[in-house]
Protein backbone atom coordinates (compact mmCIF):
# COMPACT_ATOMS: atom_id res chain seq x y z
CA UNK A 1 0.00 0.00 0.00
CA UNK A 2 2.81 2.30 1.02
CA UNK A 3 4.46 1.71 -2.02
CA UNK A 4 1.18 2.40 -4.40
CA UNK A 5 0.70 5.39 -2.63
CA UNK A 6 4.95 6.88 -3.19
CA UNK A 7 4.08 5.34 -7.05
CA UNK A 8 0.94 7.98 -7.04
CA UNK A 9 3.11 10.78 -5.27
CA UNK A 10 5.97 10.51 -7.73
CA UNK A 11 3.77 10.52 -10.69
CA UNK A 12 1.97 13.69 -9.33
CA UNK A 13 4.75 15.56 -8.47
CA UNK A 14 6.50 14.45 -12.05
CA UNK A 15 3.37 16.04 -14.01
CA UNK A 16 3.30 19.25 -11.96
CA UNK A 17 7.52 19.63 -12.73
CA UNK A 18 6.73 18.78 -16.44
CA UNK A 19 3.82 21.37 -16.80
CA UNK A 20 1.15 18.94 -16.79
CA UNK A 21 -0.17 20.46 -13.04
CA UNK A 22 -3.56 22.23 -12.42
CA UNK A 23 -3.94 24.76 -15.48
CA UNK A 24 -4.69 28.06 -14.58
CA UNK A 25 -5.61 32.16 -16.71
CA UNK A 26 -2.44 33.78 -17.26
CA UNK A 27 -1.89 37.77 -18.90
CA UNK A 28 0.82 39.49 -19.09
CA UNK A 29 -0.36 43.05 -18.66
CA UNK A 30 0.87 46.67 -18.89
CA UNK A 31 0.19 49.87 -17.24
CA UNK A 32 -2.07 52.41 -17.92
CA UNK A 33 -1.28 56.11 -19.42
CA UNK A 34 -0.48 57.06 -15.96
CA UNK A 35 2.11 54.39 -15.29
CA UNK A 36 3.46 53.63 -18.67
CA UNK A 37 6.71 51.52 -17.52
CA UNK A 38 4.81 49.19 -15.00
CA UNK A 39 4.37 45.44 -16.86
CA UNK A 40 3.82 42.22 -14.72
CA UNK A 41 1.63 38.69 -15.20
CA UNK A 42 -1.72 37.89 -13.61
CA UNK A 43 -2.25 34.73 -12.99
CA UNK A 44 -5.69 32.83 -11.38
CA UNK A 45 -5.79 29.18 -10.28
CA UNK A 46 -8.54 26.85 -9.37
CA UNK A 47 -8.18 26.22 -5.45
CA UNK A 48 -9.30 23.13 -3.93
CA UNK A 49 -12.86 24.38 -3.57
CA UNK A 50 -14.29 24.28 -7.22
CA UNK A 51 -16.05 27.93 -7.06
CA UNK A 52 -13.06 29.66 -5.54
CA UNK A 53 -9.53 30.63 -7.56
CA UNK A 54 -6.66 31.87 -6.04
CA UNK A 55 -5.41 35.42 -8.05
CA UNK A 56 -1.96 36.13 -8.15
CA UNK A 57 -0.45 39.59 -9.44
CA UNK A 58 3.31 40.01 -9.76
CA UNK A 59 4.32 43.84 -11.22
CA UNK A 60 7.48 45.82 -12.05
CA UNK A 61 7.80 49.40 -12.78
CA UNK A 62 4.76 50.11 -10.36
CA UNK A 63 5.00 54.13 -9.95
CA UNK A 64 4.19 55.66 -6.16
CA UNK A 65 0.35 56.08 -5.88
CA UNK A 66 1.13 60.00 -5.24
CA UNK A 67 1.48 60.26 -9.23
CA UNK A 68 -2.04 59.92 -9.75
CA UNK A 69 -2.21 62.40 -7.61
CA UNK A 70 -1.18 64.53 -4.11
CA UNK A 71 -4.35 62.65 -2.15
CA UNK A 72 -3.55 59.25 -3.22
CA UNK A 73 -1.33 56.90 -0.55
CA UNK A 74 -2.54 53.13 -1.37
CA UNK A 75 -3.07 51.15 -4.13
CA UNK A 76 -6.71 48.79 -3.90
CA UNK A 77 -7.39 45.95 -5.55
CA UNK A 78 -11.29 45.30 -7.00
CA UNK A 79 -13.03 42.81 -8.23
CA UNK A 80 -15.67 44.13 -10.30
CA UNK A 81 -18.77 41.59 -11.10
CA UNK A 82 -21.20 43.89 -13.54
CA UNK A 83 -22.63 46.30 -10.88
CA UNK A 84 -21.59 44.48 -7.62
CA UNK A 85 -18.26 45.40 -6.76
CA UNK A 86 -15.88 44.16 -3.59
CA UNK A 87 -12.51 45.47 -2.63
CA UNK A 88 -10.07 42.73 -2.40
CA UNK A 89 -7.06 44.36 -0.44
CA UNK A 90 -4.09 46.46 -1.34
CA UNK A 91 -0.75 45.76 -3.23
CA UNK A 92 1.69 45.01 -1.22
CA UNK A 93 4.53 47.89 -2.92
CA UNK A 94 8.41 47.81 -2.44
CA UNK A 95 8.95 51.52 -2.98
CA UNK A 96 12.62 51.10 -3.47
CA UNK A 97 12.61 48.04 -5.89
CA UNK A 98 9.23 49.40 -8.15
CA UNK A 99 7.82 46.18 -7.84
CA UNK A 100 3.95 45.25 -6.13
CA UNK A 101 2.59 41.87 -5.13
CA UNK A 102 -0.94 40.89 -4.40
CA UNK A 103 -2.63 37.19 -3.07
CA UNK A 104 -5.99 36.30 -2.80
CA UNK A 105 -8.81 33.85 -3.37
CA UNK A 106 -11.72 34.84 -4.81
CA UNK A 107 -15.02 33.40 -6.50
CA UNK A 108 -14.36 31.92 -9.53
CA UNK A 109 -16.22 33.55 -13.17
CA UNK A 110 -15.66 36.10 -14.92
CA UNK A 111 -14.78 39.49 -13.46
CA UNK A 112 -12.95 42.79 -14.19
CA UNK A 113 -9.78 43.16 -11.89
CA UNK A 114 -8.93 47.05 -11.14
CA UNK A 115 -6.27 48.25 -9.28
CA UNK A 116 -6.89 52.02 -7.97
CA UNK A 117 -4.52 54.17 -6.49
CA UNK A 118 -6.69 56.02 -3.56
CA UNK A 119 -5.84 58.06 -0.26
CA UNK A 120 -6.56 55.23 2.21
CA UNK A 121 -8.22 51.81 2.10
CA UNK A 122 -11.40 52.86 3.66
CA UNK A 123 -12.98 53.61 0.33
CA UNK A 124 -16.59 52.05 -0.73
CA UNK A 125 -15.96 52.31 -4.96
CA UNK A 126 -12.98 52.84 -7.03
CA UNK A 127 -11.36 56.11 -8.11
CA UNK A 128 -10.82 57.01 -11.58
CA UNK A 129 -7.25 56.66 -11.04
CA UNK A 130 -6.45 53.52 -12.56
CA UNK A 131 -3.10 51.86 -12.19
CA UNK A 132 -4.18 48.40 -14.09
CA UNK A 133 -7.67 46.70 -15.53
CA UNK A 134 -7.88 43.54 -17.30
CA UNK A 135 -11.12 41.54 -18.04
CA UNK A 136 -10.90 37.99 -16.26
CA UNK A 137 -12.71 35.04 -17.58
CA UNK A 138 -12.34 33.58 -13.81
CA UNK A 139 -12.38 29.82 -15.27
CA UNK A 140 -8.66 28.83 -14.31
Amino acid sequence: MRSTVALALSIFYAALSAGCGPSGESHDVRGTSRSSGMVGEIRLQEEFQASQARLKLELGGVPPPSRFGPEASVFVVWDRRGSQLVQLGTLEVDATRHTARFEHVTAAGPFLLLVTAEPSTNVSAPSSRTLLVQPMSGRP
